[in-house]
């Protein structure tokens, strides 16, 4: 073959190549080189997973809730530390306690108050008034009192000063160094609605008088009632 058609042939073998790797290039789009994908997405669009996922390591996680309603039997493992505090005359409500379903809900009521003589033959204890919402049940009253000589004294329930509505003579006794002394323990049945308040009236002769100089104990024992809607 002459050298100018040799020339030649490889003049169009090298076109058809040339031809050819242009066109593989066109066809077949490059490669990315970092293959990694990059989702980001703000508190408002966050990633909805399904199905369950692994986490490596310690999760922080923390759940914050103002209040879940438990419904059925709940266990506790230990001993709980569990601190009740109600301010007085208002102590803690205890439901049945009273074992009547016309008393669903009753609270201790017991108070001692130190008597005071306006005159010398009148002493009296106002105590606090029943709460709104309450009725006082009294299921006892009691005097304890030392004294000189005192000529027929007696122990009165009022609902407002001067007002009794009932009465028990106070008897006197003599105990050992505590020398004589009026006592008693009378059990009653009777209430008192909300915004009244009990008083315990002490009395005797008009011609003797309640000056020992000692304390004159006047008590009240029964409980409040929640009759509240």
């Amino acid at each position: 073959m002459e050298p100018s058609g040799l020339l030649k042939s490889l003049t169009t073998v090298a076109v058809t190549l040339t031809t050819l790797a242009s066109s593989a290039m066109a066809e077949s789009p490059p490669r990315a080189k970092d293959p990694s994908v990059v989702v980001q997405n703000d508190s408002h669009q966050p990633v909805r997973v399904t199905g369950n996922v692994t986490v490596s390591g310690t999760a922080n996680v923390n759940v914050t809730n103002s209040s879940v309603p438990v419904n059925g039997a709940v266990s506790i493992n230990g001993t709980p530390n569990v601190n009740i505090v109600n301010t007085t005359p208002l102590p803690v409500m205890l439901s049945g306690a009273a074992g009547t379903a016309a008393e669903p809900a009753i609270a201790p009521y017991f108070h001692v108050l130190a008597a005071t003589c306006s005159l010398g033959n009148v002493c009296t204890g106002t105590f606090p008034v029943v709460p709104a919402g309450m009725r006082l049940r009294v299921t006892s009253i009691s005097i304890f009192a030392r004294f000189q000589s005192v000529t027929g004294p007696f122990l009165a329930l009022d609902i407002a000063a001067s007002q009794p509505v009932m009465a028990y003579a106070v008897p006197t006794v003599s105990l050992a160094y505590y020398g004589n002394v009026l006592f008693l323990n009378q059990p009653i049945d009777y209430y008192f609605e909300a915004g009244q308040a009990p008083i315990l009236e002490l009395g005797c002769l008009y011609t003797t008088s309640f000056s020992s100089g000692w304390p004159i104990n006047l008590t009240i024992n029964g409980y409040l009632v929640n009759v509240g809607p």
